[in-house]
């Protein structure tokens, strides 16, 4: 069962969800404002990158998450069939599987939000050319 800080961290989370490419693509974060607002001490974030990839439509999504007091983020990226998320992971420095990968970037959010949806975007387009 979650505890009532995590349940409460999900809820943030969600909160800013967005959906880009004609609802194929999303990304979602979390910030270390949003940790230090749900309660004292680590929160395990384990499945919060699950849940934008079960939305229908959404091909591929990524959820930025802060480290705080280190100045980087991480990134899980979750896909269906139609992007290797892996690949996407490795051009960041970081690895992973086809569908499920993650990566550290250096922040802010937002210029790690915009690499990682642009990287996420191409992937797609390049699969969807492909297979025209």
């Amino acid at each position: 069962s979650p505890s009532p800080a995590q349940v409460r961290l999900r809820h943030l989370a969600l909160g800013t969800l967005e959906f880009h490419d004609q609802g194929r693509v999303t990304t979602m974060v979390i910030t270390a404002e949003m940790f230090r607002g749900t309660g004292p001490g680590p929160i395990d974030t384990e499945g919060f990158s699950d849940i934008p990839i079960a939305i229908q439509g959404v091909q591929a999504s990524a959820l930025l998450q802060a480290i705080p007091d280190c100045g980087y983020i991480t990134v899980s990226m979750r896909s269906r069939d139609c992007v290797d998320v892996c690949a996407v992971a490795r051009a960041f420095g970081g690895g992973g599987h086809r569908k499920a990968s993650g990566a550290m970037l250096p922040g802010p959010f937002a210029t790690a939000q915009q690499r990682v949806l642009q990287a996420l975007q191409t992937a797609l387009d390049s699969y969807n050319s492909g297979n025209l």
